[in-house]
C-alpha cells in the first residue's frame, strides 16, 4: 500500500514537471516563518467538542522541481507548533467515555500544545510584478503533543498571498487548515484553521 501511494506521488510530480517548460534563471529554494492565530478543536466522538483560541508558528522550506514564467511549484514541508486554550477541556477528557475502547484513552490538558509536521507540494502563481497567489498542500503528522500525546495521520492545508520584490524578503498573509482523519485512533479527531502572517524569501 505504501509503495503504491509513493509509486503514484512520483509519477504526480513527474507529470506535473513536464507541464511546464522550466527556467533556469529562476530561484532553488524557498524558506518561510509564520505567525499564526485562530481556533484549535478537540473532537470527542459522540461525547463532546473542545475548541479553543490558538496561537503558534509555522516554518515551510521547498524546493522548486517547476519554475515557469508565470508558475513555480515543488517539494515542500511545514511544521506548525502551536497552543489552545478550553477550561473544560481537562474534565471533557476525563469524563469522556470512548466508543472503541479497544483504543488508548487520552487526558489532554485545558491548555493543550498541539503539532503539525507535513510534506507535500507548492504552486506558485504570479498575479503581477509584486504579487503572487500560493498553496501549499501536505500530508503527515498532527495532534497533541503534550505528557500523553495524541498523534495522527493528518493533512496541512494553506493558502495566501506573497507581497513584495521577488528579488528580496517578502511579506507572506493566508490561512492555514490542518486537520487528522481518525485512522490512528478514531475515538477522537482534531482541526486547526488560522491566520497567518510572516516572511518569505526565495533564493
Amino acid at each position: 500500500m505504501k509503495k503504491n501511494i509513493l509509486l503514484t506521488f512520483l509519477v504526480f510530480i513527474t507529470t506535473v514537471t513536464s507541464l511546464f517548460a522550466q527556467d533556469d534563471s529562476g530561484p532553488a529554494a524557498f524558506m518561510s516563518i509564520s505567525g499564526t492565530l485562530g481556533r484549535h478543536t478537540i473532537n470527542f466522538k459522540n461525547f463532546a467538542k473542545s475548541p479553543g483560541f490558538s496561537f503558534g508558528f509555522s516554518v515551510s522550506a521547498g524546493i522548486y522541481a517547476v519554475n515557469n514564467e508565470d508558475y513555480r511549484g515543488g517539494i515542500q514541508i511545514t511544521l506548525l507548533e502551536g497552543a489552545s486554550r478550553n477550561e473544560e477541556r481537562r474534565a471533557t477528557s476525563e469524563a469522556f467515555m470512548p466508543p472503541h475502547d479497544e483504543f488508548d484513552k487520552h487526558i489532554i490538558f485545558k491548555f493543550a500544545q498541539f503539532r503539525s509536521a507535513t510534506i507535500g507540494w507548492f504552486s506558485e502563481f504570479d498575479t503581477s510584478d509584486n504579487f503572487t497567489i500560493y498553496h501549499q498542500l501536505g500530508f503527515g503528522i498532527f495532534g497533541t503533543t503534550e505528557s500523553d500525546q495524541l498523534l495522527d495521520f493528518g493533512m496541512s492545508n494553506q493558502l495566501g498571498a506573497l507581497t513584495g520584490d521577488p528579488e528580496n524578503f517578502r511579506g507572506r498573509f493566508g490561512l492555514n487548515y490542518d486537520t487528522t482523519f481518525g485512522t490512528g485512533n478514531p475515538n477522537y479527531t482534531q482541526n486547526n484553521i488560522g491566520f497567518t502572517f510572516g516572511g518569505f524569501r526565495s533564493f
